[in-house]
């Protein structure tokens, strides 16, 4: 996803400056980009296109921004920002996600898929006991 200049500019003033010290660090603007390529796409971090940082700096400094409460600004400012054009309206509000619970019956199929998971390149762990449906890489 390619932020325009005006996009950016209203992005940039939120997002902190590099600390220095280390490595330097990726351009804040393609990091965002490819954050915001997961968000829209919904695909696994690890599905990243090459025109971006790797998928794990994106995700780190997702972690890293949304821990500092960066995200969440830039989301609240970007909705205030769209309220004041009338571009928005937030009297009705839907948040939509899909998942499915894994029941305590289906620990040998959980394993199975993870094994099916990690044979296809290991981009993540599963962290709960709820699978997102839409991954891609559990269809037959």
């Amino acid at each position: 996803m390619k932020l325009t200049k005006e996009q950016w500019e209203f992005i940039r003033k939120r997002i902190p400056k590099d600390p220095g010290g280390g490595r330097r660090r990726h351009d804040a603007k393609r990091v965002i980009e490819g954050i915001l390529w997961v968000l829209k796409t919904g695909a696994r971090w690890c599905d990243l296109p090459k025109e971006y940082p790797s998928y794990q700096t994106c995700y780190r400094r997702f972690q890293e921004w949304r821990r500092e409460g960066v995200i969440r600004h830039i989301l609240e400012d970007l909705v205030r920002h769209l309220q004041k054009k009338g571009k928005i309206n937030l009297a009705e509000t839907f948040i939509d996600a899909t998942f499915v619970e894994a029941k305590k019956g289906q620990k040998n199929r959980s394993h199975e898929m993870r094994k099916r998971h990690q044979n296809r390149g290991n981009c993540g762990q599963f962290k709960s006991s709820y699978l997102p449906i839409h991954c891609k890489c559990f269809t037959a």
